[in-house]
C-alpha cells in the first residue's frame, strides 16, 4: 500500500491484496482453496493536470469448486460521457477520455488490447454476465469480465488471462509515466483559474472515493468472506486494507 500526494508523481495509491487458503500444517497454498488477489491503482489527482485518469482495476478470484471470477479495467471515476457525433443513439460509445483530452489517444490503445485480448477471444474468455445497474458506472467498454470453471479454467488463466492483465497494466503504466512527465513541466489541460483548478480537482478526488465506498458496500467478495471468516473479519478485510478510504 503506498500513498503518495505530491503533484510530481502521477500515482496517488497502489494497493493490492493477496488472499488465499494455506495448508495450516506446512503452510502451503491449496489449489482447492480460495485464491483472491486484487490489485488496484489510483492515478494522482493534480492541480497542474486536472483530468479525470481512470483507476486500473484487477481481480482475480478462485472459489471451492473451482469457479474462477475475472475482472480488469481502466475503470472510470466520473461517469462516462458518450459521443453522439453522428446524432445515431444506436452508434453512442462511451469514451474514457474527453475528446481533445492529450491522453485521448490512449483511447484507442485500450480499445486495441480489448478487441486482443477479450474480443477476439470470447470463445475462451467469454462474457462473464450482467453487470449490476450500480456497478455499471465503475467499469469501461474495455472490461474483461469472465467466469471461468475448472482445470480448464484454471489453465487460461495462466496463459490468456495473464497476457491481458499484463497488457492493460503496461499501458497504465505508460499512461501514468507521460502524465508524470506532463505534471514534472507543469503543463495544463483545463483552464488556469486557480478556483477551477481546485473545483475540478476535488470533483475527481469524489469521484475516486465514490468507488472506494462502492467497493466496500458492494464488493462482490464479501458474502463469500462473510460465510468463510464472519462479517467482523470481513469488514476489516475489505474496508482496511482493500478499499481503505483515501
Amino acid at each position: 500500500d503506498n500513498d503518495n500526494t505530491g503533484d510530481g508523481g502521477s500515482l496517488r495509491v497502489a494497493r493490492y491484496a493477496l488472499l488465499e487458503t494455506m495448508n495450516e500444517k506446512d503452510m502451503v497454498s491449496l489449489d482447492s482453496g480460495i485464491h483472491v488477489l486484487n490489485l488496484v491503482l489510483f492515478p494522482q489527482v493534480s492541480n497542474s493536470l486536472n483530468i479525470a485518469l481512470p483507476i486500473l482495476g484487477m481481480d482475480l478470484v478462485t472459489l471451492p469448486g473451482g469457479k474462477h471470477l475475472i475482472a480488469i479495467d481502466f475503470q472510470p471515476i466520473l461517469p462516462i460521457e458518450k459521443d453522439s457525433s453522428d446524432n445515431d443513439d444506436d452508434n453512442e460509445e462511451r469514451k474514457l477520455f474527453q475528446n481533445g483530452n492529450k491522453y485521448a489517444k490512449y483511447e484507442e490503445r485500450i480499445k486495441e488490447i480489448h478487441s486482443i485480448h477479450v474480443l477476439k477471444q470470447s470463445d475462451v474468455v467469454p462474457w462473464g454476465g450482467d453487470i449490476p445497474p450500480k456497478a455499471s458506472r465503475f467499469f469501461s467498454n474495455y472490461a474483461l469480465w469472465t467466469r471461468l470453471q475448472g482445470d480448464e479454467g484454471l489453465k487460461i488463466i495462466r496463459n490468456e488471462v495473464y497476457n491481458a492483465f499484463c497488457a492493460y497494466f503496461d499501458l497504465y503504466l505508460e499512461l501514468l509515466l507521460e502524465v508524470q512527465q506532463d505534471n514534472l513541466k507543469g503543463e495544463r489541460e483545463t483552464s488556469s483559474d486557480d478556483e477551477v483548478q481546485t473545483s475540478e480537482a476535488q470533483r475527481i478526488i469524489d469521484g475516486q472515493r465514490d468507488y472506494l465506498f462502492y467497493r466496500r458496500e458492494n464488493d462482490p467478495a464479501r458474502p463469500m468472506l462473510n460465510r468463510l471468516y464472519g462479517n467482523e473479519w470481513a469488514d476489516e478485510v475489505i474496508s482496511k486494507l482493500l478499499f481503505q478510504m483515501i
